[in-house]
């Protein structure tokens, strides 16, 4: 009885907090109704290795009840939808998020099953020894080029996930003055970036973000934030 007698009264102790809100919204001239409505019609992206045991670069945290598999991310992703109602779009990564047998149009097949569908495709320039120093600004020519291989590559990866975003995660920089050429860092950058757009559909919006706080990225080869969009 304590516990309904408690959850009633937190119940109550809500309600009246929310009537305290509306009211001081409307004194503001703010429909309090109108911005819940804005709210719900935004769409928020999950990254399918959220819901893994992704970890970072120090470690991966395990948990019992991590997805798998690409279909476990995607039922992850499908219940956090039935739950929210503003994420119906997932963000995938085409080092994790394929078939067994390296295919990628069933995982479009399959999110569409569950209501979901794929968003923004992240390439790889980090998963890897070769990156050591850098992916389309590292000092190794062949390390650029196959980068950019792969860049051009993820459209069709993207084609075949029914996505039209492609999203580029970068930490190439140097841990130490001296261990690099910033100024050749970002000549490989612009050069490179330059030539994986020249097949580029013009309509497809491409993001590029960074991490200042990545080991090999401090300080960056390019501006991070503002300066780099």
């Amino acid at each position: 009885m304590e516990n309904l007698r408690g959850s009633k009264n937190s119940e109550e102790r809500r309600k009246k907090q929310y009537a305290i809100l509306e009211d001081s919204l409307a004194e503001k001239g703010i429909d309090l109704e109108n911005i819940k409505e804005i709210l719900k019609s935004q769409v928020v992206e999950l990254p399918s290795w959220a819901v893994g045991n992704s970890g970072t670069r120090y470690g991966t945290f395990m948990d019992k009840g991590a997805a798998v598999t690409i279909w476990d991310k995607v039922d992850d992703c499908a219940e956090i939808q039935r739950c929210l109602g503003i994420t119906p779009v997932m963000a995938s990564h085409v080092l994790w998020d394929k078939t067994d047998d390296g295919r990628f149009e069933p995982v479009r097949e399959y999110a569409a099953k569950k209501g979901m569908r794929i968003g923004t495709v992240h390439p790889n320039t980090f998963s890897g020894q070769e990156f050591r120093f850098g992916s389309i600004c590292s000092p190794i020519e062949s390390v650029r080029e196959n980068t950019r291989a792969h860049f051009i590559d993820c459209i069709r990866i993207a084609r075949e996930m029914g996505s039209r975003c492609i999203g580029m995660w970068l930490a190439d920089g140097t841990s130490y003055p001296g261990q690099d050429s910033l100024a050749d860092g970002s000549i490989g950058f612009s050069t490179v970036s330059r030539r994986s757009m020249t097949p580029w559909i013009p309509t497809w919006p491409c993001f590029w973000s960074t991490s200042p706080s990545s080991p090999f990225s401090t300080p960056p080869t390019f501006p991070t934030g503002g300066p780099l969009l």
